[in-house]
């Protein structure tokens, strides 16, 4: 079974629990959430990731916990913070929500993108991120390889 469920630890000690099920991308919207990044920008795909954490914590607030994810008491701000406040935290989460949303690691994602263009042109390697970035975001989307 792929575990889908994971605590992380915000700044001030704070812990909040993350829990990855399609529900959290009905956040899409809130707060500017548009779940949409380039492969290409490493700045993008970090801020997809945090909004992605973010929504995964407000997915198990109120799943969880039947609470107003208006009342949680964590921000968006605070995942984009983890980027750099703790960034070892932040790679392990993004390795934990692949893993929970794809139900291969990421090591096992980048070799199947490898094999396929091994054994095609790069437009197939390209489909498969296309593919990958579409499963994690629900929706279709231009992304360059």
């Amino acid at each position: 079974m792929v575990p889908y469920r994971r605590t992380i630890e915000l700044s001030d000690g704070v812990k909040v629990d993350l829990l990855f099920t399609p529900h959290l991308y009905s956040y899409k919207g809130r707060g500017g959430i548009t779940f949409e990044a380039t492969a290409s920008e490493a700045r993008q795909m970090a801020e997809y990731f945090a909004d992605l954490l973010y929504c995964a914590a407000l997915n198990a607030w109120e799943i969880d916990e039947g609470k107003d994810p208006d009342q949680a008491p964590f921000k968006r701000g605070d995942f984009h913070a983890l980027i750099v406040g703790s960034p070892g935290e932040f790679k392990d989460s993004i390795g934990f929500a692949l893993r929970a949303l794809t139900g291969k690691t990421a090591k096992e994602l980048v070799a199947d993108a490898e094999a396929k263009e091994k054994e095609g042109t790069k437009e197939d390697a390209a489909g498969i991120k296309k593919k990958l970035f579409s499963h994690l975001t629900g929706r279709k989307s231009k992304v360059s390889s």
